[in-house]
């Protein structure tokens, strides 16, 4: 009778509480206000891409086949999150598909700009890319503090102990905290 308790209890929450945590990282009003991503759809889903591929490089960290494990639950729920999130602005069934195929070749397309410059250091080469995926037009963007909490919020994932994670304890930099001059703090 009482099954439904049963399923809940033996069920790991831990995927759905990282990735409420993602969720409402990505929609801090910093990336809009300060950073000056575009206030739209599709700069809400390119702040929350950025934000699970930095969860999923973090899990890739020394090659853990339980970490590993864990950022395919976080992109599986990121990926259904955009069905969902499709659906309810009225995108019809049938377009649904392509849609999400789009947005998850975006998804993989974000981590071909980012990973290598990201791996090497070169912040000017991540600013060049980064500038083009998320400015594209604007001139005067502030790419570099997108840059910068990139950086940061790397450096600050890679130094989180695995165990908290597993626990469901992730924590990441407060976006609204980087210097508004542009001028980097990270080195």
């Amino acid at each position: 009778m009482f099954s439904f308790l049963k399923n809940t209890k033996s069920r790991n929450l831990v995927p759905e509480q990282l990735y409420g945590g993602v969720m409402a990282q990505a929609r801090n009003p910093a990336f809009f206000t300060e950073i000056g991503i575009d206030d739209t759809v599709m700069g809400r889903f390119d702040v929350l891409a950025l934000h699970v591929y930095l969860f999923s490089r973090r899990m890739k960290q020394g090659g853990d086949p339980k970490a590993l494990a864990l950022g395919q639950e976080i992109f599986d729920l990121f990926m259904s999150d955009i069905e969902r999130a499709l659906r309810e602005v009225g995108i019809g069934d049938t377009s649904v598909p392509k849609r999400k195929k789009a947005m998850a070749k975006s998804f993989y397309g974000l981590i071909e700009d980012v990973e290598k410059p990201l791996d090497a250091g070169d912040h000017a080469l991540l600013e060049q890319k980064i500038h083009a995926r998320y400015y594209k037009d604007k001139v005067n963007a502030p790419s570099k503090l997108l840059v910068e909490y990139l950086c940061i919020c790397n450096e600050k994932l890679l130094s989180q102990s695995i165990s908290d994670i597993y626990r469901g304890d992730l924590s990441w930099p407060d976006p609204s905290s980087l210097p508004l001059d542009g001028k980097p703090v990270h080195a």
